[in-house]
């Protein structure tokens, strides 16, 4: 079986392969995508093809040029270059999609691991298969996820964090939002958002909710010169489980090695999954608020200090993720994550 190529292409001849489990080439699905978000096809046509080459599995090359085509089309983030050669940029995120309904872990990182020599610039979008995205919860807390790039540069510079709400840097892809919302399946746009950050970032976390697509980030992340990157499953989560064994693919140094890890070997207990799930958004709200302030319940913190120790390790802030994890309990047991979430309201409010 090769990969189909633009010269066979037809939306009818793609659909087919795609249903005897053939992949596309880079440059067709690159093509594909252009078609998708300059709004060229049909919803139908649309849904029929995320579907079909879900249940195919999406390849390499299809995700490839997925990216390649809506990072073409997003808004550019002002300094991007010198910002990722002269520091240390890093996203914290997830895919969604596994249907656990957590709290707000990957954005609770993003505020405790900012208050450290790094910064988070934290990609999101709103929920499509949970109860609470990223971008659900920071408009919860006042967060104004509309600031123009040029203030979300300033945010990073002074506050070492920002938050980049998809949909304002990538406003081709409000065409297939109310699609995938109907769907309520993953499709390749779950896979894609940890992979279209502006900023393309050079140290990233990624918890994903297939372990089989620890290794397919890895090699994306590979060939888009990444230079550290954990790519993690938390035994039916996407982020690192505190209920169970983590596993997953780390990349550095341009080589990718296979990744586990449980609470234990990084000094944490175990929790019960159930003991960080939320209910809706005012209790994932006030359950954050509460962390932020040093007051988090003894679960959440943990899942937090094991995520933050993650990055933390990714990005050299420490050796190992148990320092990591240590370094993150003793952050939150202090207020310094409620001050970064202060330090961007008042800032938004005085530029506004």
């Amino acid at each position: 079986m090769h990969n189909i190529s633009k010269q066979e292409a037809s939306f009818s001849h793609i659909l087919e392969h795609l249903c005897y489990k053939q992949d596309l080439s880079q440059d067709l699905s690159h093509q594909m995508f252009n078609s998708i978000l300059l709004d060229q096809i049909s919803t139908a046509q649309v849904s029929s093809f995320l579907t079909a080459l879900k249940m195919k599995g999406e390849s390499e090359s299809e995700v490839l040029g997925a990216i390649q085509s809506i990072l073409a089309l997003k808004n550019d983030f002002p300094n991007r270059d010198r910002l990722v050669n002269e520091h240390i940029i890093a996203d914290c995120c997830g895919t969604g999609g596994d249907g656990k309904n957590t709290l707000n872990i990957s954005t609770a990182v993003a505020f405790i691991a900012s208050t450290q020599k790094i910064k988070i610039a934290k990609h999101g979008n709103k929920a499509v298969s949970s109860q609470c995205g990223t971008s659900d919860i920071l408009t919860a807390l006042g967060i104004n996820l509309f600031i123009p790039p040029e203030q979300a540069y300033q945010q990073l510079i002074n506050h070492n964090l920002t938050f980049l709400y998809a949909p304002h840097y990538h406003p081709h892809v409000k065409n297939v939002s109310a699609l995938r919302s109907q769907l309520k399946i993953r499709t390749i746009f779950n896979l894609m958002g940890p992979l279209i950050n502006p900023i393309q970032p050079h140290y990233q976390l990624i918890g994903s909710y297939n372990p089989e697509h620890t290794l397919l980030f890895a090699n994306l992340l590979q060939k888009n010169d990444v230079k550290t990157a954990l790519i993690v499953h938390g035994s039916g989560t996407d982020e690192c489980a505190i209920h169970d064994k983590t596993t997953g693919h780390l990349l550095s140094n341009g080589e990718i090695t296979t990744f586990e890890l449980t609470p234990e070997s990084v000094g944490l207990k175990r929790y019960d999954l159930s003991k960080i799930q939320a209910k809706d958004l005012h209790y994932n709200k006030q359950a954050l608020l509460k962390l932020l302030e040093g007051k988090g319940s003894d679960a959440y913190r943990a899942m937090v200090a094991l995520n933050t120790g993650a990055l933390f390790y990714v990005t050299s802030v420490t050796k190992t993720i148990k320092e990591g994890v240590e370094l993150a309990q003793s952050i939150l047991s202090t207020d310094l994550g409620m001050q970064q979430l202060q330090k961007l309201i008042h800032d938004q409010d005085i530029k506004c």
